[in-house]
């Protein structure tokens, strides 16, 4: 059996814009996931769309992301929306874990679509198109070796659970209200409190440009609303995780390095808040 799949790919520009157009007229109106990049500065971005023109017009007038050079399609006549919604944000998932590029997307809006044959046929051409990505030297390691990474475990770049965002959600209102001066969040160990705090590190850090808010559900509209209200009340905040575990805090430190926004010197212990006091 064939490929279900196309990668196509171009110049990110307006005449590379017009060619991808020409060369692709059956897939304007279609659902497909695409990626742009940048080889200098390592830097990328990933979308879905059915509406490929206006996406990329607005790509291009981005100041973002303007600056990137290359895109890459993937396109099938058996894509769903369903399907390209998972595919992109398993992409991102993956590639943000796979140390090659540094994301510019923001950390809302990557949900974990539950539909048809999502298992049974979407995951394994996932597996194929990640294969190709590798072959064409745009992604670096394999599914299995990133499953088993630090960077992916840690990664800021997935769906909370309930609990999290309502957590999410109160240190935020914490943030925009001046009587609270503490926002203390308690769970026993694997309770996801250290995937919370580079979540909201990852957030704070983003531009509000950056987020897709189509790709957007109710909690991640009302986030989105807290967080520009914190980005509006205090414009650049300093920020740092305070990790007591020496061990724990260089894994953390390796997390922060390989996420757009985030520092390795973001990741202190508790001597260091002393000095800064």
């Amino acid at each position: 059996m064939g490929k279900r799949y196309l990668i196509s790919s171009g110049e990110f520009s307006e005449q590379g814009l017009t060619d991808l157009i020409l060369k692709h007229q059956e897939f304007l109106s279609w659902p497909l996931v695409y990626f742009l990049s940048e080889e200098d500065r390592k830097d990328a971005y990933v979308g879905e769309t059915t509406d490929l023109v206006s996406r990329m017009k607005a790509h291009l007038k981005s100041n973002h992301k303007k600056n990137l050079r290359s895109a890459h399609l993937i396109l099938s006549d058996f894509f769903n929306k369903s399907a390209t919604l998972d595919i992109e944000s398993n992409l991102i998932r993956y590639l943000a874990a796979d140390g090659r590029y540094q994301l510019q997307n923001g950390n809302l809006g990557i949900a974990d679509h539950q539909f048809y044959q999502k298992k049974e046929i979407y995951w394994d051409i996932f597996k194929e198109i990640w294969s190709d990505l590798r072959g064409l030297g745009i992604t670096r390691h394999s599914l299995e070796y990133i499953d088993n990474s630090d960077l992916f475990k840690y990664s800021p770049y997935k769906s909370l659970s309930n609990e999290q965002i309502v957590s999410l959600k109160t240190i935020l209102k914490c943030l925009l209200d001046d009587r609270a001066k503490v926002s203390l969040i308690e769970g026993g160990a694997g309770t996801g409190k250290s995937i919370l705090a580079i979540f909201l590190f990852k957030l704070l850090k983003t531009d509000p440009e950056d987020f897709n808010l189509t790709d957007f559900d109710e909690n991640d509209l009302e986030l989105f609303e807290l967080f520009k209200k914190v980005k509006e009340q205090y414009g650049h905040l300093e920020m740092a995780l305070v990790v007591p575990m020496s061990s724990f805090r260089k894994t953390i430190e390796k997390v922060f390095k390989g996420i757009k926004g985030l520092k390795s010197n973001m990741v202190i212990g508790p001597a260091d808040v002393v000095k800064k006091i």
